[in-house]
């Protein structure tokens, strides 16, 4: 089933002029987070589902066309923008922290990837200074409430963040085959959690360039592999 569907997505959805996936047939709309079950499969080590080119590339195409001072717009293309309130043109809180756990994974500059996702995180924390009511979406542009609190008020798109720990250790957990890899994205001296089932712990990297898995606390289920790497 996984391979007929990577090619009906390639043939329905992929625009090879422009590199992107389209938000639907169609039309040549982009919404911003249309990659979101690609965030997933890559923390549950569930493999690509398209290729990491054409991943890196919608990417760009994201950021070049959805952009704004308060985050990546929900979606372009379907309306002329400005066109006034409405979900197209508004901050979706999703699509900065998917955006930078994608771009971590293949390769992507940690530097700016976590410059992306604390655009939007930066905005509510330092300017709004409410990350007590984190709201699902927030004003888009033209339309006089640019960057506002827009609907649903303490809400929870914007813990998808916590992809970003997974993103950034490289981390690949299988309780099937009680296997665990890492594949850092940090350069230098680092420490960061590990996020295993009923295990506290941490990967660090020292100024010797080796890392480093210290298991703080372990519950009932210990951390018991067959392979780490």
């Amino acid at each position: 089933a996984l391979a007929p569907g990577r090619a009906a997505m390639d043939a329905l959805l992929w625009v090879e002029g422009r590199g992107y996936y389209r938000s639907y047939t169609g039309g040549e709309a982009l919404m911003s987070d249309s990659l979101y079950a690609q965030v997933l499969a890559d923390t549950l080590g569930l493999g690509a589902l398209t290729s990491d080119a054409q991943v890196t590339r919608h990417l760009a195409a994201v950021l070049q066309r959805n952009d704004s001072p308060y985050g990546l717009l929900c979606q372009t293309g379907r309306y002329p923008l400005p066109a006034g309130a409405g979900a197209d043109n508004s901050i979706w809180m999703m699509a900065n922290p998917n955006w930078a756990s994608l771009s971590l994974r293949r390769g992507g500059d940690p530097h700016k990837a976590l410059s992306v996702v604390n655009k939007t995180f930066g905005w509510v924390r330092d300017t709004l200074a409410d990350q007590w009511n984190v709201v699902a979406v927030y004003g888009g542009l033209g339309y006089g409430a640019e960057g506002l609190p827009a609907a649903n008020s303490h809400y929870g798109y914007h813990l998808v963040a916590w992809h970003l720990l997974f993103a950034l250790t490289g981390q690949v957990y299988s309780a099937r085959s009680r296997s665990l890899t890492f594949a850092p994205a940090l350069r230098g001296r680092f420490e960061l959690p590990v996020l295993v089932p009923a295990v506290a712990a941490t990967l660090s990297r020292g100024s010797d360039g080796e890392c480093t898995l210290a298991v703080a606390a372990a519950g009932s289920a210990s951390l018991v592999l067959h392979t780490l790497s």
